[in-house]
């Protein structure tokens, strides 16, 4: 079985990230659907950069 090194917790932030805008910009302009999905998005992205930030400090 071949293992693939495990992701830094950045770089699933960012995937994930990429993906929550790809889907938030599926939906339906305004939209609760939409906003809601804004939020997530909006939420993982305050995840990265205080991810960068605890990297830069470190």
């Amino acid at each position: 079985m071949i293992r693939r090194p495990a992701r830094s917790r950045l770089a699933r932030l960012r995937r994930l990230h990429a993906l929550a805008l790809f889907s938030e910009l599926s939906a339906d302009p305004c939209t609760p659907e939409r906003r809601t999905r804004a939020r997530r998005s909006d939420r993982i992205a305050r995840a990265c950069r205080m991810e960068l930030n605890r990297m830069a400090a470190a």
